[in-house]
């Protein structure tokens, strides 16, 4: 039986509203691979085998909180690339949004290896209890973590799962699986148990394929997304002598042209609206505020940001954050349209200083008057200063922006492109260039935020701050190239610079700062020079 194709689209009409669409092509994306096993079961050993299958091209090995990656190294066959990284939350999502825009090689496309996200998962918890705890002011107490709290430790799981599923080639990522008690409804122990993956609950939904492995090396599909590979719901299918390069077969992923990128727009909530929400909640109104009618009201950047701080400082709901901002500008604000842009400047100025993300959150939105106790001056009435220096470092002057004669015009480069796949192959050439040494640090820095912005007018603003994951980029190349001491003084210039600009977060500038600190000790011991601890 034949089935008619769907008609054509009408002809224009202006009472019809436009209306974007595309056919599907019935082609998959690479999958996302979650292996999760017991302890000692064959899973960091099966991600080191198929590093050297035929499919891919590089492998990205992304380590957190393991140790073992080079030894896997002698699996045989193995061929992965390790990817460095500070341990932070910025350091693995920076490694990884990296990792997913390395060029291919004879279009074989690149595989990340992520070992493992369980690691990932309790760091982020682990964050989260300490901002808990302190709140209650008493470090040496486990609070309740509140559902604010949560939410925040979820965004960022989900800003770094989001990042993969972006990626044009296969993601594994690896789990530890555990044997755990099932609880009744009252929250009772019962006798039954059952397999726990150790990681955010959701994961199992947000990959493409779950490998469970409850004994060594032993194998079964519990879930997958595939028209070719059919796994019945809530049955497990043991598989004899997995290998992950046989399992893309099986899902007809090893024919030319059988794949094709995945199409995944994340979820982006509007913070404006958010807040605006939240003020017509607490005060049944919109309100007109003391920037009246007719005057410029704050830029959603500028929204965004007192977002961001009051999530970090403030309080979680929406009203006692409305009395926060309120006693602040020493007027009533129930609403973002209530702020001019010199308003929402006061307030975050107030709330990013002296020292953004060391200050305690006010137990009640009514003590927002008092003073944070490190806003005040020290004993010989000077404010301290927001961003360490290295004394050594102090006088070198950061490097102008330089590159090499016929080097690609890449600003003209942004703005011809016309659609995100432009934007990300432009940003290619400019990583390919920087660790090429054809441009210096300083333009780079200045190219990344010129991408970020080209994304965000094209409607993806990147996962991080552009600024701070080019100068991590920058401090990690200097650390292992062991560059000369005036060159680690541009880069802690270059730092003050961006901090200086509003480009750089000064509690991220300051993170960094701290890095470079590392870097220029470990420079200077290299090299000879005296008294390194001057920094």
């Amino acid at each position: 039986m034949s089935v008619a194709a769907p008609p054509g689209p009408p002809a224009n009409n202006p009472a019809i509203p436009f209306l974007k669409t595309r056919l599907p092509t019935g082609k998959p994306p690479w999958p996302l691979v979650l292996l999760a096993g017991v302890h000692k079961c064959g899973k960091s050993y099966t991600a080191a085998e198929f590093s050297g299958s035929d499919l891919i091209g590089r492998t990205f090995w992304i380590e957190i909180g393991e140790g073992d990656a080079n030894h896997y190294g002698e699996v045989p066959g193995a061929h992965y690339e390790i990817v460095d990284h500070d341990g932070s939350y910025k350091g693995i999502m920076y490694a990884a949004w990296a990792a997913t825009k390395q060029l291919r090689y004879d279009d074989r496309p690149n595989a990340i290896v992520v070992d493992n996200v369980t690691q990932l998962w309790e760091m982020l918890t682990a964050e989260i209890q300490a901002i808990a705890n302190r709140r209650r002011k008493d470090p040496d107490t486990e609070a309740t973590i509140t559902m604010d709290l949560w939410n925040v430790a979820k965004k960022r799981w989900g800003d770094f799962i989001d990042v993969l599923r972006a990626h044009d080639g296969p993601v594994l990522l690896i789990a530890r699986l555990e044997h755990t008690t099932i609880v009744d409804a009252s929250g009772q122990p019962t006798k039954d148990k059952d397999w726990k993956i150790r990681a955010e609950k959701n994961l199992p939904f947000e990959v493409d394929v779950v490998i469970t492995m409850p004994e060594y090396r032993t194998f079964e599909v519990s879930g997958v997304r595939s028209l070719r590979l059919q796994i019945p719901r809530g049955e497990k299918r043991l598989i004899p002598d997995f290998t992950t390069h046989d399992l893309m077969q099986r899902l007809g992923l090893d024919a030319a042209g059988a794949t094709e990128p995945r199409v995944y727009v994340a979820p982006r909530p509007d913070p404006v609206d958010a807040l605006a929400l939240t003020a017509a909640e607490s005060t049944g109104q919109g309100g007109v505020g003391p920037a009246g009618p007719g005057s410029p009201r704050a830029s959603a950047e500028q929204v965004r940001e007192i977002l961001d701080l009051l999530d970090r400082v403030g309080p979680a709901d929406g009203p006692s954050r409305l009395r926060l901002v309120s006693e602040i500008l020493g007027t009533a604000v129930s609403g973002p349209g209530d702020l001019d842009p010199q308003q929402a400047q006061t307030v975050i100025s107030t709330l990013r200083a002296p020292e953004p993300g060391d200050a305690e959150p006010p137990e009640h939105a009514g003590e927002a008057s008092q003073p944070a106790e490190s806003t005040k001056p020290s004993e010989d009435g000077q404010q301290p200063s927001p961003l360490p220096v290295i004394p050594a470092l102090e006088q070198v002057a950061a490097e102008p922006p330089r590159s090499r004669p016929g080097v690609e015009d890449f600003g003209k480069s942004l703005t011809d492109a016309k659609h995100l796949e432009a934007v990300d192959r432009v940003e290619s050439r400019i990583i390919r260039d920087f660790h090429a040494t054809a441009i210096n640090n300083a333009m780079f820095v200045d190219l990344a935020i010129a991408v970020a912005e080209r994304r965000a007018e094209l409607g993806a603003p990147p996962p991080v701050n552009p600024a701070a994951g080019a100068l991590t980029a920058i401090l990690s190349r200097a650390a292992s190239k062991r560059n000369s001491l005036q060159d680690v003084g541009r880069i802690h210039a270059l730092i003050h610079q961006h901090a200086a600009s509003g480009a750089l977060p000064q509690a991220e500038a300051a993170e960094l700062l701290e890095q470079c600190k590392a870097v220029y000790q470990a420079v200077a011991t290299h090299t000879g020079a005296s008294e390194p601890q001057a920094a």
